[in-house]
């Protein structure tokens, strides 16, 4: 099968202002008012038939696939070619729960945020809202660093740091899967932890790869960083951070499992 992405504008000369109209998409500024968005499918790679298939369900022969030239108004379609993927993204209708707060959602897929396991399973799991989608992504450590090699040292899977503030004599604990500047240069940026004057960087330990499962991994990082929080703590001093395990991918995914296989035995 072979796909376009039809979107239908209404283009009215020098009527492209919408300074006041809140509910305007900027993002189609220049193409007029978006009148309608669908897709196209056909089992030939022909772009001619495609477009006589959107003059059909617009009910309009006399429909142009440019913009009118300066000085004309007029209704247009722009056609980009596209795929099966983004078909579907549009049309499929979902019948799930929230990936975060499990409430229960139905509707068109393209309506709801999904997330990306990152494991090329093809699945999909989706947020309720982009609310939810934004407070799970705040729990998550984020891509670490803008400019660094996505692979450790073998046999590393990452490093416990220490973060000393001299000024403040506050002392914070934290976890990389790289090498741990880039990690640090994140801290410097955000400010959260002071100035890069005041801090004393270094490195407290290597942690060692399990290569059977990337999920032990995550869980000896997060134990191993708790460990010497507890440790500082022992000693007296001021840590800023606390023993809270991190939500990672793995953790999410098991927990989703877990109610759905629960919401099955409730319907048995």
């Amino acid at each position: 099968m072979f796909y376009w992405w039809v979107r239908v504008f209404n283009w009215i000369h020098d009527g492209d202002t919408h300074y006041d109209n809140e509910d305007y998409n900027w993002c189609n500024r220049g193409k007029g008012e978006m009148l309608d968005e669908f897709y196209i499918k056909l089992e030939e790679n022909d772009r001619d038939k495609a477009k006589e298939e959107v003059k059909k369900r617009l009910n309009n022969s006399d429909l142009r696939f440019a913009k009118p030239r300066k000085g004309k108004d007029g209704i247009y379609a722009v056609m980009m070619d596209s795929d099966k993927r983004w078909h579907d993204r549009f049309y499929n209708q979902v019948d799930t729960y929230c990936i975060s707060c499990h409430k229960h959602i139905k509707g068109p897929a393209a309506n709801f945020p999904r997330i990306d396991w990152g494991d090329f399973s093809g699945k999909d799991n989706f947020y309720c809202s982009y609310d939810c989608k934004r407070e799970i992504e705040a729990k998550m450590r984020g891509i670490e660093g803008e400019f660094q090699e996505r692979e450790t040292p073998s046999g590393i899977v990452g490093y416990i740091y220490h973060m000393y503030n001299r000024k403040e004599d506050k002392h914070y604990i934290g976890q990389t899967k790289y090498l741990p500047f880039f990690r640090w240069q994140e801290h410097i940026k955000s400010g959260s932890k002071g100035n890069i004057c005041d801090i004393v960087f270094e490195v407290l330990t290597e942690v060692n790869k399990n290569y059977s499962s990337n999920e032990k991994n995550q869980e000896y990082m997060n134990n191993i960083e708790a460990w010497w929080i507890q440790k500082y703590r022992d000693e007296g001093f001021e840590i800023i951070n606390d023993v809270i395990p991190r939500l990672t991918i793995e953790s999410l995914k098991k927990a989703f499992s877990e109610f759905i296989a629960g919401q099955q035995e409730l319907s048995i």
